[in-house]
């Protein structure tokens, strides 16, 4: 008897050595676990084969004895149902044709982990947060009055880009041109910018915020039509950027708080379809919320930015920022239709900074 014996199974004509199947049973049974599988499962009686020996020569006797009954498909069979988890079994058992191979789908190299979208990135939390907590004190929504006997509406939102300058769009304040385009003259509370104006968290209370009126003598620092650039810079007759964020109307505020501050305007922004757009804004006169979702399209003139970022009535004039907090750009229509369905839009801020420089306004 040695390592080169084979026994040929009739049946299927399986060629089975000694080095093969009888080396792997003694790695996986005792002695008397495998008379007890020979009697129970295979129905047949140890003493039939051989139990005058050690195991390595009863499991070749047994194999012997099975081969010429034509069984050893069963052998094998039960020796996987009794040790499914056994690696060299279930090898075997594929090798002769008695189990069914397994190929792990392949798997190329990977990292544990990935950026997939290269405009979303990851922003650092603390930082984020930090700068939306300043943006929100510098955001405001824009009351009008129709006459002198009307009471103030909301009509859209705006924000400080300078010390006492808030722009909004031009057609938020439209009423207050004549049919030359030219400004008009406004008393002190035609036009006024509210900042502040939140609803607490727990109890959903709106908080009035703080009410700043407009220079009555120079009120609109610049303007660009609504077909053009649609964009108003509203001058007011305090330096709000400059005063303490927080409080409420004629509220003594402490000279040591944060001052509001006003939003970067840049030069060079960077806006590319699919990135993720920030609006703050005030819809429909509500307290301040915000709103995410993507940038569609730029049109060919680089002068118009279309979005799926929700807004609403009154929201006109907000800021939309990309994941950063950079101010990318100045909210002004909604609604519009296109090919892949209804999109908002707004006005690229680099534009609005051109514009603004050529009229001489720093920024």
């Amino acid at each position: 008897m040695t390592n080169e014996t084979l026994l040929i199974n009739a049946e299927n004509k399986i060629k089975i050595k000694k080095g093969d199947l009888a080396d792997i049973i003694p790695n996986i049974f005792t002695y008397e676990e495998l008379k007890r599988f020979v009697d129970y499962y295979l129905s047949t009686n140890p003493e039939e084969i051989n139990l005058h020996g050690d195991i390595n020569q009863f499991i070749y006797d047994a194999l012997i004895y099975f081969e010429k009954r034509s069984k050893l498909k069963n052998v094998v069979m039960g020796l996987r149902q009794w040790r499914p988890n056994d690696q060299k079994l279930y090898s075997y058992s594929v090798e002769v044709g008695l189990a069914a191979e397994v190929i792990p789908p392949e798997i190329p190299d990977f990292n544990l982990e990935s950026i997939i979208r290269q405009e979303t990135g990851i922003p650092n939390l603390m930082q984020w947060r930090s700068k939306l907590g300043k943006i929100e004190n510098q955001v405001c929504f824009i009351k009008l009055k129709k006459d002198d006997n009307s009471e103030s509406i909301p009509n859209g939102t705006g924000f400080l880009i300078g010390d006492d300058l808030v722009l909004t769009n031009w057609h938020v304040v439209e009423r207050f041109f004549d049919t030359d385009g030219k400004p008009k003259a406004i008393k002190s509370d035609s036009i006024s910018a509210h900042f502040g104006f939140f609803a607490e968290l727990d109890t959903n209370q709106k908080q009035a915020g703080i009410t700043y009126l407009l220079d009555q003598s120079s009120w609109l620092a610049a303007h660009s039509p609504k077909e053009e650039l649609d964009y108003a810079l509203l001058r007011l007759e305090k330096k709000a950027a400059a005063e303490a964020a927080g409080g409420f109307e004629n509220q003594s505020r402490d000279s040591n708080m944060t001052k509001r501050g006003h939003i970067a305007m840049l030069d060079e922004i960077s806006v590319k379809e699919q990135m993720p757009l920030f609006i703050i804004q005030h819809p429909g006169g509500k307290p301040m919320g915000i709103a995410v979702d993507r940038v569609l399209t730029i049109n060919e003139r680089n002068n118009r930015i279309q979005y799926v970022t929700n807004t609403e009535k009154g929201s006109s004039g907000s800021p939309c920022f990309d994941a950063e907090w950079n101010l990318v750009a100045l909210h002004h229509a909604g609604g519009l239709q296109g090919v892949a369905g209804e999109r908002n839009q707004g006005i690229p801020i680099d534009k609005i900074v051109e514009s603004l420089k050529s009229k001489n306004i720093p920024v």
